[in-house]
């Protein structure tokens, strides 16, 4: 059975709030689980668990940004956790390096073979910037 949890990322605090502390302030009554997961708190961003867990057991949650090699593919790429709810899957959303006619392509997350979170988008977010990609896909990424 899958586990179903969350995080959530406190833009007031700058702050990620893990799935207990969440539970703890609903109890307490700072905030209700209702409001958090229907997104009604703007500053409160909630992040769910996948149920996957990268190549070092850490889980994986929406909007962590990870280092990934596809199955068909040796080379590493950078890409954004999100859920379509098109396909019922998690994606990764990654951009190109080099011009194209799209700014970002998607890989469905069961066509990856290993997955390593290196961050995410509300505390790491240049590490999806234009600029910096390069640098991190060719400094960080060498087998």
């Amino acid at each position: 059975m899958k586990t179903i949890k969350f995080r959530a990322w406190d833009s007031y605090q700058n702050k990620i709030y893990e799935w207990n502390e969440i539970v703890k302030m609903d109890n307490e009554g700072y905030l209700t689980l209702s409001n958090f997961l229907n997104n009604l708190i703007d500053h409160i961003k909630p992040m769910q668990f996948t149920g996957l867990k990268d190549k070092n057991g850490k889980e994986i949650y929406e909007s962590d940004i990870c280092n990934f090699r596809r199955y068909r593919n040796k080379k590493w790429e950078i890409g954004e956790i999100f859920w379509s709810d098109i396909y019922l899957t998690y994606f990764l959303k990654c951009f190109y390096t080099k011009h194209k006619d799209s700014d970002f392509y998607s890989v469905r997350i069961e066509e990856c073979k290993e997955i390593e979170i290196i961050g995410n988008i509300y505390e790491n977010p240049e590490l999806l910037s234009e600029n910096d990609l390069f640098e991190t896909l060719s400094e960080n990424l060498k087998p």
